[in-house]
Protein backbone atom coordinates (compact mmCIF):
# COMPACT_ATOMS: atom_id res chain seq x y z
CA UNK A 1 0.00 0.00 0.00
CA UNK A 2 1.35 3.30 -0.99
CA UNK A 3 1.07 6.11 1.39
CA UNK A 4 0.12 9.52 0.13
CA UNK A 5 1.54 12.32 2.15
CA UNK A 6 -0.31 15.54 1.93
CA UNK A 7 1.20 18.74 3.27
CA UNK A 8 -0.55 20.08 6.30
CA UNK A 9 -2.44 23.28 5.70
CA UNK A 10 -0.86 26.28 7.36
CA UNK A 11 -2.78 27.46 10.35
CA UNK A 12 -4.83 30.56 9.67
CA UNK A 13 -3.85 33.56 11.77
CA UNK A 14 -6.49 36.22 12.27
CA UNK A 15 -5.13 39.62 13.19
CA UNK A 16 -7.60 42.02 14.71
CA UNK A 17 -6.80 45.72 14.80
CA UNK A 18 -6.02 47.00 18.22
CA UNK A 19 -8.66 49.09 19.84
CA UNK A 20 -7.70 52.73 19.44
CA UNK A 21 -8.52 54.83 22.42
CA UNK A 22 -9.99 58.24 21.54
CA UNK A 23 -7.55 61.02 22.26
CA UNK A 24 -8.93 64.11 23.94
CA UNK A 25 -7.23 67.26 22.69
CA UNK A 26 -7.62 70.24 24.94
CA UNK A 27 -7.27 73.67 23.35
CA UNK A 28 -4.40 75.79 24.52
CA UNK A 29 -5.73 78.91 26.12
CA UNK A 30 -3.84 82.06 25.26
CA UNK A 31 -4.05 84.82 27.82
CA UNK A 32 -6.25 87.65 26.65
CA UNK A 33 -4.67 91.03 27.12
CA UNK A 34 -7.15 93.85 27.15
CA UNK A 35 -5.84 97.29 26.47
CA UNK A 36 -7.69 100.35 27.61
CA UNK A 37 -9.58 101.90 24.74
CA UNK A 38 -7.54 104.60 23.09
CA UNK A 39 -8.86 107.71 21.45
CA UNK A 40 -11.03 106.92 18.46
CA UNK A 41 -10.11 109.13 15.56
CA UNK A 42 -13.02 109.68 13.23
CA UNK A 43 -11.85 111.53 10.17
CA UNK A 44 -14.63 113.40 8.41
CA UNK A 45 -14.74 112.69 4.71
CA UNK A 46 -12.90 115.35 2.78
CA UNK A 47 -15.05 116.93 0.11
CA UNK A 48 -15.07 120.48 -1.29
CA UNK A 49 -13.72 122.29 1.75
CA UNK A 50 -10.35 121.98 3.45
CA UNK A 51 -10.33 119.49 6.30
CA UNK A 52 -8.19 118.69 9.32
CA UNK A 53 -6.19 115.48 9.10
CA UNK A 54 -2.76 113.95 9.65
CA UNK A 55 -0.44 113.98 6.66
CA UNK A 56 0.61 110.52 5.50
CA UNK A 57 4.03 111.80 4.42
CA UNK A 58 5.27 114.19 7.13
CA UNK A 59 2.88 112.94 9.91
CA UNK A 60 1.83 116.43 10.99
CA UNK A 61 -1.66 117.51 11.98
CA UNK A 62 -2.74 120.09 9.43
CA UNK A 63 -5.62 121.62 7.50
CA UNK A 64 -5.51 120.62 3.85
CA UNK A 65 -5.16 123.04 0.96
CA UNK A 66 -7.65 122.41 -1.86
CA UNK A 67 -7.60 123.06 -5.57
CA UNK A 68 -9.82 121.98 -8.45
CA UNK A 69 -8.42 119.57 -11.04
CA UNK A 70 -10.06 118.35 -14.23
CA UNK A 71 -11.59 114.93 -13.69
CA UNK A 72 -13.98 112.47 -15.30
CA UNK A 73 -17.06 114.65 -14.71
CA UNK A 74 -15.40 117.66 -16.35
CA UNK A 75 -14.51 115.70 -19.46
CA UNK A 76 -17.92 113.98 -19.59
CA UNK A 77 -19.77 117.30 -19.57
CA UNK A 78 -17.34 118.67 -22.17
CA UNK A 79 -17.87 115.66 -24.46
CA UNK A 80 -21.64 115.72 -24.07
CA UNK A 81 -21.87 119.42 -24.94
CA UNK A 82 -19.49 118.95 -27.86
CA UNK A 83 -21.48 116.04 -29.32
CA UNK A 84 -24.75 117.97 -28.91
CA UNK A 85 -23.28 120.72 -31.05
CA UNK A 86 -23.05 123.34 -28.34
CA UNK A 87 -19.35 123.83 -28.99
CA UNK A 88 -18.97 127.38 -27.62
CA UNK A 89 -20.41 126.32 -24.25
CA UNK A 90 -18.47 123.04 -23.98
CA UNK A 91 -15.52 124.87 -22.35
CA UNK A 92 -17.60 125.99 -19.34
CA UNK A 93 -16.88 122.82 -17.22
CA UNK A 94 -13.18 123.70 -17.26
CA UNK A 95 -13.96 127.04 -15.56
CA UNK A 96 -16.51 125.89 -12.95
CA UNK A 97 -15.02 124.48 -9.72
CA UNK A 98 -18.15 122.41 -8.92
CA UNK A 99 -17.48 120.33 -12.08
CA UNK A 100 -13.89 119.52 -11.10
CA UNK A 101 -12.37 116.97 -8.73
CA UNK A 102 -10.96 118.45 -5.51
CA UNK A 103 -7.32 117.72 -4.67
CA UNK A 104 -6.32 118.03 -0.99
CA UNK A 105 -2.63 118.71 -0.33
CA UNK A 106 -0.50 119.14 2.80
CA UNK A 107 0.59 122.78 3.26
CA UNK A 108 4.00 121.85 4.72
CA UNK A 109 5.24 119.12 2.34
CA UNK A 110 2.89 119.73 -0.64
CA UNK A 111 2.06 116.00 -0.76
CA UNK A 112 -1.37 115.08 -2.20
CA UNK A 113 -3.20 113.40 0.66
CA UNK A 114 -6.66 112.91 -0.87
CA UNK A 115 -8.60 113.50 -4.09
CA UNK A 116 -12.37 113.92 -3.90
CA UNK A 117 -13.71 112.57 -7.18
CA UNK A 118 -17.02 113.86 -8.40
CA UNK A 119 -17.69 110.85 -10.61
Amino acid sequence: MAMIIQPMPEPMVVVQPAMVQPVMVQPIHQPVIQQPPGPVVIRPPLKDRPGRMKCTCCHQEMVTVTRGVNGVLTWTIFGTLLVCGIWPLCLIPFCVKSCKDIEHTCPSCQNVVYIHKRM
